[in-house]
């Protein structure tokens, strides 16, 4: 008898686990994007109880390579400078990219950082070269935040017109790295930093004071584009190039659904989904382009 209602235990498990399946849906996406994109999955679980969203943060640099060097599969894969979606996959692994949301780079501090009470929007880059004052900046070689601080500090030495001022800021940043800028949020909270350069959406998001840097060096107007791509910079590349070339420009998120997506039709309606929610996107100081832009791979 104990055996027949173990039996009978163990079958009635089994039917409920599969009268009741989940989808999953597994979307890779910048740091930058973690709290919009927590924020939107809870709201779509809510209206789809059927489906479970997992959701994993990262350089995006490194997001992409969990496709083509880790042989991960996702079924959205979201990065905040869409031009890698180009660099790093061909058209075999996704021939479609959405542009659908903008940002601009900043430097960001507290009350606590030294020289707080004295810098400004004019001294801000030369207080940050001072002997005493500790920087950091992400990675550039995993995340664009880190690619587009070395951008920033050759926009901001013409800007300036102030020769050599990019190769110090470089010198200076590089003994503080970290994966993703989201990083070195803690480090900045805890005193570690004085200074940290991330995207505007994040400062505000963690109530951070910040410079308001000139258009000329914040990346953040699409009419700049032609004068922004007078500069660039060099990243490590894929197994095919030693380095990759990558120019400053209006700064925008792109997404692909790759085609080797397990739910590709859950993936599509997430995303219209996504795009839709105008006041999380909103709450979150990240601006959706009026517009989302389709671009061929």
């Amino acid at each position: 008898m104990k055996l027949q209602a173990l039996l009978v235990g163990l079958v009635a498990v089994l039917f409920s686990s599969c009268s009741d399946p989940k989808q999953q849906l597994i979307i890779f996406h910048a740091g930058s994007l973690t709290n919009p994109i927590n924020q939107i999955s809870r709201e779509y679980e809510k209206l789809n109880p059927g489906v479970v969203i997992k959701t994993e943060a990262g350089g995006s640099i490194f997001s992409i390579r969990k496709l083509t060097e880790l042989n991960r599969t996702c079924d959205i894969l979201m990065v905040s400078d869409y031009i890698l979606l180009s660099i790093f996959l061909d058209s075999l692994t996704a021939n479609q990219i959405i542009v659908f949301a903008t940002n601009s780079m900043t430097v960001a501090y507290t009350n606590q950082s030294k020289y707080a009470d004295e810098i400004n929007n004019n001294n801000w880059h030369e207080i940050l070269l001072r002997p005493d004052v500790k920087i950091g900046r992400s990675n550039p070689s995993q995340d664009p935040c880190g690619y587009r601080t070395e951008l920033l500090f050759k926009l901001a030495e013409d800007y300036y017109k102030k020769p050599g001022l990019s190769r110090k800021f470089l010198n200076k940043s590089a003994t503080t790295f970290r994966p993703k800028e989201t990083d070195l949020l803690p480090l900045l909270q805890s005193g570690e930093l004085d200074y940290i350069f991330i995207y505007s959406s994040n400062a505000l998001r963690n109530n951070l004071e910040v410079i308001q840097l000139p258009d000329s060096i914040n990346m953040r107007r699409l009419d700049l584009s032609k004068y922004y791509n007078n500069f660039s910079t060099k990243i490590p590349g894929s197994k095919l190039k030693d380095s990759i070339e990558i120019p400053a420009q209006y700064i925008a998120y792109g997404l692909t659904v790759p085609n080797n997506s397990p739910n590709s039709e859950l993936a599509h309606d997430f995303i219209k989904f996504m795009i839709s929610q105008d006041s999380i996107w909103m709450a979150n100081y990240q601006s959706l382009l009026p517009n989302p832009i389709l671009m061929k791979n």
